[in-house]
């Protein structure tokens, strides 16, 4: 949301020197106080407004580091829960396998009764045939 600079006295002013409007109004209402002459205002609004290294540093390493921090928390927070998740995952297939591995030997157990079926079968049928 931009404000609304127009009707601003130091809009005008701006303008003559064809600076930014809204830098120029800080500056223009840092110098727009009782005690200081017209010709030390001029003075003070062609003036560029300067930073120096630790303000740049500042104005852009605070930034930096705050999206990090917070995008680390999000990381953080996302990636617990995505490990609870593969747990649970991971938990619901070592039950469907152990499940699976039941049945392998249930048809295992039944395949080894009826072939031992069969087998006593098959001996009883061959006594039958030797005994003729």
């Amino acid at each position: 949301m931009r404000l609304s600079l127009s009707g601003h006295p130091g809009q005008r002013l701006a303008e003559e020197i064809d600076a930014p409007t809204e830098v120029f109004i800080c500056a223009w209402m840092d110098y727009n106080r009782e005690g200081i002459s017209e010709e030390e205002k001029s003075q003070a609004a062609r003036a560029p407004i300067q930073m120096n290294n630790l303000q740049l540093y500042l104005a852009v390493g605070v930034p930096v580091l705050f999206n990090f921090g917070i995008v680390l928390a999000f990381f953080l927070l996302l990636n617990g829960n995505i490990n609870s998740r593969l747990d649970a995952m991971e938990h619901r297939f070592d039950d469907k396998f152990a499940a699976i591995n039941r049945r392998f030997d249930d048809m295992r157990d039944l395949w080894r009764a009826e072939l031992h079926r069969v087998e006593e079968v098959l001996d009883a049928r061959l006594k039958h045939l030797e005994e003729r």
